[in-house]
């Protein structure tokens, strides 16, 4: 500020370019940050509210709906702050969730099936054994 105040940033158009720039270098790093911790807390709401939702309906437009941003929007978001899809984190989140609750409850498969969000219990096993290579059950049993 001292450059404009004093009149030198202006003395050559060399100078005037330089403080311009840099002016600008500045009020753009300050943008990008503020846009950054927006995108931060966009990804924070999306994932408090799956987490504590994990066995009703969290489906891209639901979270769209509950941050108030456009679907697709929503998802670039998440994958430029995350570096993971939205589909891509809740099915790990329910996978982890149903390998936690194999190992430290005795609930019925289908029981675990449905507080994490899967309607068809069927569908948990398939979906179970494509990823970790055994059924939730023979999981269980492996990891008493």
């Amino acid at each position: 500020m001292e450059w404009l105040q004093s009149g030198k940033a202006f003395s050559t158009i060399s100078k005037l370019r330089k403080w311009s720039l840099s002016v600008l270098g500045k009020l753009k790093e300050g943008t990008s940050n503020e846009i950054k911790d927006i995108r931060s807390e966009y990804v924070k709401k999306i994932q408090d509210f799956t987490d504590k939702n994990l066995h009703l309906d969290v489906s891209l437009r639901v979270l769209a709906d509950h941050v108030n941003l456009h679907p697709t929007h929503l998802s670039k978001i998440y994958k430029i702050e995350t570096g993971e899809g939205i589909s891509d984190y809740i099915s790990r989140l329910r996978m982890d969730r149903a390998c936690h609750k194999l190992k430290m409850t005795t609930k019925k498969v289908y029981e675990i099936s449905m507080e994490i969000g899967y309607m068809d219990p069927a569908y948990f096993i398939k979906v179970f054994k494509r990823q970790f290579g055994v059924t939730p059950q023979e999981y269980r049993d492996h990891h008493k």
